[in-house]
């Protein structure tokens, strides 16, 4: 930054002089010393330009650098995300056996099972056990259906798919998986809108308003808000580095 600026700073003293010399020299008062000063305040310059032009190019090259890095790090999480949803799927049947038998030795041993300490749903008459077998619905509904890409889907649609009311779902995704109802949803439909952007044989020719709109999204603002936050780069720069592949 510092040098930026000792550069801008040569390059508009060097601007001035060359503006008074060539006053000296419209008004007939100029010399030898005169011309030299003026030939060497014209390098000033030129020199001077060079370096800012190398300046903003090495910028520009970083710039592009770390886009392609944050681009190719999204990918990388949304193929991890695809293998860790196959693996969770392989584990969901053991999961409720283990969970049925849990059950049953309580049962057996005269045992209840113990509240959790939620205070926000202090009140709740969802336990443990129905809220996990409720958790593996909802993310099976998030993963299986294209309804959650319209814009239209909403919380009490979800709660009809998994056949459970508005409070216990919302209660799930915030205790399951640490956020709520909007947050998750958006996340599905940008983890969709960066798979649209990859599949540009496809998609290739749609334009960002359009992939917005195809996932859900009612505006192109919430869309560049949620893309920012989920991947860490902005969609037009995502977009951008799928074309260029």
């Amino acid at each position: 930054m510092k040098k930026q600026q000792a550069i801008t700073s040569v390059y508009v003293l060097a601007i001035f002089i060359l503006i008074g010399l060539t006053i000296l020299f419209y008004d007939g008062h100029y010399s030898t010393v005169t011309k030299r000063v003026m030939f060497i305040a014209t390098w000033v310059i030129i020199t001077s330009l060079i370096f800012v032009v190398l300046l903003l190019y090495n910028h520009n090259r970083e710039l592009k650098e770390n886009n392609k890095k944050l681009y190719e790090s999204v990918n990388r999480s949304m193929e991890l995300r695809e293998r860790n949803i196959r693996v969770r799927r392989d584990f969901e049947d053991q999961i409720r056996r283990l969970e049925a038998e849990l059950a049953e030795l309580r049962s057996n041993n005269g045992q209840t099972a113990e509240q959790s300490d939620r205070p926000k749903y202090e009140g709740s008459s969802l336990d443990e056990n129905t809220r996990s077998d409720l958790a593996v619905k909802i993310i099976t509904v998030l993963d299986s259906t294209d309804e959650i890409f319209s814009s239209e889907f909403s919380l009490k649609r979800l709660s009809e798919l998994v056949g459970s009311n508005n409070r216990y779902v919302s209660q799930t995704i915030n205790e399951s998986l640490n956020m709520n109802f909007t947050s998750v949803l958006n996340t599905y439909r940008i983890k969709e809108a960066c798979r649209r952007m990859n599949d540009t044989d496809k998609y290739g020719r749609q334009t960002i308003e359009a992939i917005a709109e195809g996932v859900g999204f009612k505006s192109r603002t919430s869309f560049v808000t949620a893309f920012k936050r989920v991947t860490g780069v902005t969609p037009s720069e995502f977009h951008k580095q799928a074309l260029s592949r």
